[in-house]
């Protein structure tokens, strides 16, 4: 009887190795939801690690878990560390390794003794609400035990991320409106230096306009002496120091193909690489405060340390485009 039994158990062993061939290594989980709320108010919480203890279970899952968080907060290299005495939490880490403004956040989380897994959100526009789609993947391997347990676990899995999908959606929702909501913030690179020419200058508000057209005036004449020619990728910009009791501060710049020389009151100077926070403002020039505005909040909420130097490159010509609703200014921060 018991030699049967053994045949037996024997016989499952192997029907259990044998199906387990025809089950994917691949395990993963796609869920979705309808938000009736900005796409930026969605993405801030997925791309600030601060937030997903709002709505996420799986950090719910042991109340003495202890957290511990990177530098950074938020965006590429954001990364939080968990620790757990619950065997069905563990140890590991997340970190994020995309981030593109209000369209995506995709995170690499490693579990300790585990292996890897792959966590995204896709943020897509669906009439006056936007879609939330995420998706979860991780190599199982051949190991038929694992593959059977994943079975197993999957739904628990849907329940969580279904779960964690409402608590998004519910405070999305109920989030009270934000100025600069109306701007679409991004981190980019500047890759290469920027050479350019530039005239310091000292004005009010009204009459910024007539500083910049006639300083573009002198450092086209000091251009020609030099031989320079602009560049032919980059827009004229201007760089703003100081701004108080109606008073700016600010160098009034040329980028060029090939660096040059100062010359009197012309300075040569370069534009940095790096990381930068970036917007598009439309308008008329007096107007792009809010804007600015809109930056410096968002990486205050964010806690990202930018420079007080601002940057707006100047895409429209005022003396082609007429209407000023059209005028289009991209307005950088270099990230510190």
């Amino acid at each position: 009887m018991l030699k049967k039994i053994l045949i037996g158990f024997v016989v499952l062993i192997g029907l259990l190795c044998v199906g387990s061939l025809f089950i994917s290594n691949t395990y993963k989980i796609e869920r979705d939801i309808y938000i009736k709320a900005p796409a930026s108010v969605v993405f801030n919480q997925i791309n600030n690690l601060k937030n997903w203890s709002k709505w996420n279970t799986w950090l719910k899952m042991d109340t003495t878990m202890k957290v511990t968080y990177n530098n950074i907060e938020a965006g590429v290299g954001a990364q939080y560390q968990w620790t757990s005495s619950n065997k069905n939490v563990g140890n590991g880490t997340m970190q994020i390794k995309k981030s593109v403004q209000d369209q995506l956040v995709e995170s690499e989380l490693t579990f300790e003794g585990e292996g890897n897994a792959v966590n995204g959100f896709n943020i897509q526009p669906a009439g006056d609400s936007v879609k939330l789609t995420t998706y979860f993947e991780s190599e199982v391997g051949w190991n038929p035990l694992h593959k059977y347990l994943m079975i197993m676990f999957k739904g628990m899995m849907i329940d969580m991320t279904d779960n964690g999908l409402k608590a998004i959606k519910e405070l999305a929702e109920n989030m009270p409106a934000q100025p600069g909501f109306e701007y679409n913030i991004q981190q980019v690179d500047i890759t290469t230096t920027i050479p350019y020419l530039a005239i310091r200058c000292t004005s009010g508000l009204d009459s910024i306009g007539y500083f910049i057209g006639s300083s573009y005036g002198l450092i086209d004449a000091e251009m020609k002496m030099q031989k320079l020619e602009m560049s032919k990728t980059v827009h004229p910009f201007a760089i703003y120091y100081k701004w108080e009791n109606n008073l700016f501060e600010y160098d009034v710049c040329m980028p060029l193909a090939a660096k040059g020389k100062s010359a009197g009151n012309i300075v040569a100077g370069e534009v940095k690489t790096g990381k930068y926070l970036m917007t598009q403002y439309f308008g008329n020039y007096d107007n792009s405060n809010k804007a600015h505005e809109a930056i410096v909040n968002y990486a205050k909420d964010n806690s990202i340390k930018i420079s007080d130097a601002p940057l707006e490159f100047y895409i429209t010509d005022p003396s082609v485009e007429k209407d000023t609703a059209k005028w289009q200014t991209d307005i950088y921060y270099q990230i510190n």
